[in-house]
């Protein structure tokens, strides 16, 4: 008695026909995962978003308590912007070169600084500490090397 084998083409290509189908599908669903950030890795180019452009004064107003309450009136704080350049390893203001502590001394020097810092060639060490000093110092600061470094 012989047996034979029957090679069954038909239904090896409704096999392959399901597993493109399955390939094509999966590929649908990476692609649409990719456009739709599914992967996790969020959305955007990571890059800071905002125009980064300092005004010259800023009033922010407060209400104070006073005995009668019915008077009371807002308190005006006005901020004196100043502007940093970090250039190199040296600091930049009012047409003066300073290193960190001397620049910290100028800010310091006037009431209620606003810093906008911006940067030429500056060292992003520099830059990382004198934000640093800023926060430590409760000195309100506008970092403007983000948006510089787009243009």
């Amino acid at each position: 008695m012989k047996i034979r084998f029957r090679k069954n083409l038909e239904g090896a290509s409704v096999v392959g026909v399901l597993i493109l189908l399955l390939l094509i599908a999966a590929a649908v669903v990476v692609i649409w995962l990719a456009l739709h950030g599914g992967f996790g890795l969020g959305k955007g180019s990571g890059k800071a978003e905002g125009e980064g452009k300092a005004t010259e004064s800023v009033s922010v107003t407060d209400s104070t308590e006073s005995a009668d309450k019915n008077n009371a009136e807002p308190a005006t704080a006005e901020f004196t912007e100043l502007s940093v350049v970090i250039s190199g390893d040296k600091y930049l203001m009012d047409g003066s070169e300073y290193d960190l502590e001397g620049v910290i001394a100028k800010i310091k020097s006037y009431e209620n600084p606003n810093v906008a810092i911006s940067e030429e060639n500056g060292l992003a060490e520099n830059l990382d500490q004198l934000i640093e000093r800023l926060r430590t110092e409760g000195i309100s600061y506008t970092d403007n090397t983000a948006a510089q470094s787009e243009e």
